[in-house]
C-alpha cells in the first residue's frame, strides 16, 4: 500500500509540475525540462505496454478535444476511458485502448517516481 501511495505522490507532482501557468518551463529535482521528461515518459510507457499507432492517435486526438474544450471553457464530466469509448472507431479499439491503460498508468507513476 505504501508503494501505490508514493507513485499516486509522484504522479501528483509531475501534474502539478506540467501545469503550465504562462511562466519560464518548469525543471525536475534532477534540473531537467519537466515537459521533456514527460514527454519521454509518455513515449516509453506507451511503447511498452503495446499501444497500437492507431490506438495512440486515438488519445492524442481525445486529448486535443479535451484541451479545445478547456480554451473555450467547457466542462468535461466524462473520465478519459468515457471517451474513449465515444471517439474510437470500433467498440475493440476502445477495449483494446481500455485493457492497456491501468499498465500504462503504473508505468508512468513508476517512471515519475524515478524522476523524482
Amino acid at each position: 500500500m505504501a508503494g501505490v501511495l508514493r507513485l499516486c505522490f509522484a504522479v501528483a507532482l509531475l501534474v502539478v509540475a506540467c501545469a503550465d501557468d504562462g511562466s519560464e518551463p518548469k525543471k525536475t529535482p534532477l534540473g531537467q525540462d519537466i515537459n521533456s521528461v514527460a514527454a519521454r515518459i509518455e513515449k516509453m510507457c506507451l511503447k511498452k505496454v503495446g499501444m497500437t499507432p492507431e490506438e495512440v492517435k486515438i488519445l492524442e486526438d481525445i486529448m486535443q478535444r479535451l484541451e479545445k474544450a478547456k480554451k473555450d471553457k467547457k466542462k468535461h464530466t466524462l473520465d478519459l476511458l468515457d471517451y474513449v469509448d465515444m471517439y474510437a472507431p470500433r467498440k475493440e479499439i476502445s477495449k483494446d485502448i481500455r485493457a492497456k491503460w491501468d499498465a500504462f498508468a503504473n508505468c508512468v507513476a513508476e517512471a515519475a517516481a524515478g524522476e523524482m
